[in-house]
């Protein structure tokens, strides 16, 4: 799912057992607003709206084909334009409205430019990137893989930190960046738990118990920086209050400089805590 960068609408990569490939909704009428369909014999299984006040929209999927719709467009020209021959797991739009970031079957993450045709091979893990998050500042991205999380720099296409406590498997789990300065990252995890971490420290700050099944995913409220919501397949929405003071003050990300990549232990468990409202 995506949301359009004025939150009007919402879209929606359906399975293969809906009759379209992917729908948009406008979230406030609650209507179909239009559907996007594929080639035959294949399916958009990921999609992402820009990072900017418009309605493109990225289609993709694990067949090769990765595209630009223009939303309000009529169906007739509604693609502004198609790349053919990766097959894509995951997609975000960066915020010159051109520059497109995909994951793939290969363990790539790559950056492809609409404007000049020109793509290229941003990093490779050493698994398969289950997901990724782009933070606010659009200068570092967040896998999650089998083994935990990684942050890496796009800028210098580099490895900052990774990032340990968290139980990972080959379910698909969204983390995301968030919280104070957006200096923190939070996931679910298969052991039923909201893992949290400081940008700076590859160790937990705090981990969160409360649902009964899987984690699959986790999100920060944008306006006020304590509050993280998280879905469980137990089939509930908690909405946790983070203290302050047990998230302790992160500088910007954007004024860090001089990453290195951090190897070592995997370190001890932080603080746990019994929290969240259904």
């Amino acid at each position: 799912m995506s949301w359009s960068g004025d939150s009007k609408l919402l879209a929606v990569a359906c399975t293969e057992q809906a009759p379209f490939d992917i729908m948009v909704f406008a979230a406030k009428e609650g209507r179909m607003l239009r559907t996007i369909d594929n080639l035959p014999n294949s399916l958009f299984t990921t999609c992402a709206f820009f990072n900017a006040p418009n309605y493109f929209l990225i289609a993709g999927d694990e067949r090769g084909h990765l595209q630009i719709c223009d939303i309000k467009q009529p169906s007739e020209g509604h693609v502004l334009g198609l790349w053919e021959g990766y097959r894509i797991r995951g997609v975000y739009g960066m915020s010159d409205c051109v520059t497109v970031l995909a994951s793939d079957t290969h363990h790539r993450l790559r950056r492809y430019r609409f404007d000049n045709r020109v793509d290229e091979t941003v990093f490779t893990e050493e698994v398969p990137i289950i997901s990724f998050r782009v933070h606010p500042n659009e200068r570092f991205v967040l896998t999650t893989t089998q083994r935990n999380l990684r942050m890496w720099d796009l800028q210098s296409k580099t490895l900052v930190r990774n990032f340990y406590g968290a139980q990972q498997g080959n379910l698909v789990i969204h983390a995301g960046f968030g919280g104070i300065n957006h200096g923190y990252l939070a996931t679910g995890t298969e052991d039923h738990k909201v893992v949290i971490w400081s940008i700076g420290n590859s160790k937990h700050t705090m981990r969160l118990r409360g649902h009964k099944r899987v984690v699959n995913g986790v999100t920060w409220n944008p306006k006020y920086p304590t509050l993280l919501a998280s879905c469980s397949e137990d089939m509930t929405v908690r909405i946790w209050n983070i203290a302050r003071n047990d998230l302790p003050p992160e500088p910007p990300t954007s004024k860090k400089k001089g990453h290195k990549k951090k190897t070592g232990k995997q370190p001890t468990n932080g603080k746990e805590k019994k929290n969240g409202a259904t």
